[in-house]
């Protein structure tokens, strides 16, 4: 028998309702390890695969260890030295938003969370638990309401096209103006 691989990720726990051990069936040629963002360097021995989960992979870390590949699960690759891995022949990864459903479901919170602020729902909820019933609905509405979107990537890109039917006028910024904007952003004759 081979042995077996081992992954490195550099979080305790996947979510409050699924361990770690929960996720290794599901790789049984994979020993899965885990350690707390600060103790990475403490847990590399025979790692040949660190996912960071937002844990710093900084020149340190990426010189004490003997491991081929970084990959982040999700986006986010700025506390990972790619210069440091990239001198040391170690491949840094990452699962775009829009491929993973990332995008999707954080855009779909930022609409959630807009329409919570939006309409004041706390207050609504308030009034409807006192017996207070309203004269009209709380709040404003987003038709017709101007919503700048910071950072026009795969969530905001997502976030855009999931409020343009509530009748909102749409800007963004974002860090690459020359990829231009989804259809839905107002650009001014200008990208982002």
């Amino acid at each position: 028998m081979t042995a077996r691989q081992r992954l490195l990720v550099c979080l305790e726990q996947f979510t409050a309702d699924l361990d770690w051990r929960d996720v290794a069936r599901l790789l049984p040629e994979w020993e899965v390890v885990a350690s707390r963002p600060g103790q990475v360097a403490e847990h590399l021995d025979g790692v040949a695969v660190v996912c960071p989960f937002g844990a710093r992979i900084d020149r340190a870390v990426l010189d004490a260890g003997s491991f081929g590949l970084v990959h982040q699960f999700g986006v986010g690759l700025e506390k990972v030295d790619v210069t440091r891995a990239t001198e040391l022949g170690v491949w840094v990864s990452r699962v775009p938003g829009d491929v993973s459903g990332n995008a999707d479901s954080v855009a779909e919170l930022a609409v959630l969370f807009l329409l919570t602020l939006v309409r004041r729902l706390d207050s609504a909820r308030a009034a409807l638990a006192s017996r207070r019933w309203l004269q009209r609905p709380t709040g404003g509405s987003l038709l017709g309401a101007t919503v700048l979107i910071v950072g026009l990537g795969a969530i905001g890109a997502e976030v855009a096209r999931r409020l343009a039917p509530f009748g909102t006028r749409l800007l963004a910024v974002r860090a690459h103006p020359e990829l231009g904007a989804p259809p839905e952003v107002e650009t001014g004759g200008r990208t982002g």
